[in-house]
Formats: structure tokens, sequence, C-alpha cells
């Protein structure tokens, strides 16, 4: 929250917030930046937050424009899900939400090439960096050399 902003916007008064760079911040993100992220980087914590500050000032109209576009939406979905309870016919579901601007038609094929990608990410074999954690064996395929990847408990050659 910015100086500026009032504070009925808060889910408590600004004695729940820590003050720094000019906003009003939860004390959990105050000290994940000030102890976690910020050391050994050479970024001062309060230049951090102005910093943030003047993001959150640039964007702030907009963000709100958006934000009462997405509760305008929410209205006219909830209506429209009052008017027609139980099963959906999609068909007629799916022009309501192109109606109300939910649903775009499909834009034209971007072309995408890789002509200025690092050599890291389209020449080099890496590990897999984001695995689910519920799943063990993807775990194991990340921890290992790309050349034993296949490899789990199970195949392992001892």
């Amino acid at each position: 929250m910015t100086d500026n902003q009032g504070a009925h916007q808060a889910k408590g008064s600004f004695d729940d917030y820590v003050h720094s760079g000019g906003l009003w911040v939860a004390p959990a993100l105050h000290e994940t930046i000030a102890n976690h992220l910020a050391p050994g980087t050479g970024v001062l914590v309060e230049d951090f937050f102005s910093k943030l500050a003047g993001i959150v000032a640039a964007l702030g109209t907009q963000n709100d424009l958006l934000l009462h576009k997405r509760d305008q939406l929410q209205k006219r979905l909830d209506d429209w899900h009052s008017r027609h309870p139980g099963d959906v016919d999609l068909q007629s579901y799916e022009g309501f939400l192109r109606d109300i601007g939910y649903l775009l038609p499909q834009g034209p094929a971007v072309p995408l090439t890789d002509t200025a990608m690092d050599a890291e990410i389209s020449h080099t074999a890496g590990p897999q960096l984001v695995v689910p954690v519920d799943n063990a064996r993807y775990a194991i395929n990340a921890a290992m050399p790309a050349g034993e990847a296949s490899l789990t408990p199970s195949t392992a050659q001892t």
C-alpha cells in the first residue's frame, strides 16, 4: 500500500504493516526481502521498496481499471449461473463468454525463432529444474546427471 492510499484498503490498521520506501508492507514480506533476498546483492531494502512504490504508483491506475473489469465480469458470470442452474449447455455458455469479452477470438499466429537464445538453453542439455514434489521418480531423474537421467531405482544397475 502506498502512503497516499487510504487505510480502508488495508486488511488491518497501519500498525500491522512496516513502512519502507514509501510503502506499507506486510512484515513477512519486509522480513523476507531484508533478511533473505537483499543481503549480498548490493540492493538496500529501502531502495527496493522505493522502486517498488514507483512501480505500484505507475501501474496503480491501470491495475484499478483491470480489477474493476474483473469485478464486472465476475458479476455477469455469477448472474448467468444464477439464471442457468444445473447442467450447462456448453455451446450457449461459450457464446455468453464471448459476448461479455471473457473469451476472445484467437489471434494471428506468432512466429517464434530461437536465433537470440543463449547457448546454455538452445544447445546444452541441462537438468530439469522444476519437478513435482509428490513424484519421487521425477525428483530422482532431475537430480541425476543427464546421461543417467533415464535411470530410476528400479532400473539402475548396481
